[in-house]
């Protein structure tokens, strides 16, 4: 069987673990008001935990996430921002959750900086982790240690 691993997720000229990853604009509607992609930042801040941070003059809505970890971590158990907002209770990496309800908590208000939790059945260790986070305005940000 074919082992999939954090640079499954990466381009071929990723940055290094340490540097901050360049966020990408996708298509979204004409007439749509949207956040710069450049202002919206996500980090990873340490075990199992990411900094969002909307720096943009428009809200966004966090949408889903896509997330690899080590399985030794087992099942991926929860995601929180302040409150659980997901619970993707998938076994194998990588997953993709995509949020419904919760929406004061995933929405992010020019300024707003939460951090974003995932919990594991075995608990949280130091990775790795990818992690690509997407937006209602058309953002999708990698981040990963």
């Amino acid at each position: 069987p074919s082992t999939i691993t954090p640079e499954a997720f990466l381009p071929n000229d990723s940055p290094s673990p340490t540097e901050n990853i360049a966020p990408t604009n996708s298509p979204v509607p004409a007439n749509t008001p949207v956040a710069s992609c450049g202002h919206i930042s996500v980090r990873f801040n340490s075990y199992g935990n990411f900094q969002i941070t909307n720096n943009s003059g428009s809200t966004a809505i966090l949408t889903s996430m896509a997330l690899y970890w080590h399985t030794i971590y087992g099942r991926w158990n929860k995601i929180s921002i302040g409150e659980v907002i997901g619970s993707p209770n998938e076994e194998n990496p990588p997953a993709t959750h995509s949020f419904s309800g919760h929406m004061s908590n995933r929405t992010f208000r020019p300024g707003d900086s939460k951090t974003l939790t995932v919990d594991f059945q075995n608990g949280v260790k130091g990775g790795p982790y990818a992690a690509t986070f997407r937006f209602d305005n058309g953002c999708s940000h990698l981040a990963r240690n």
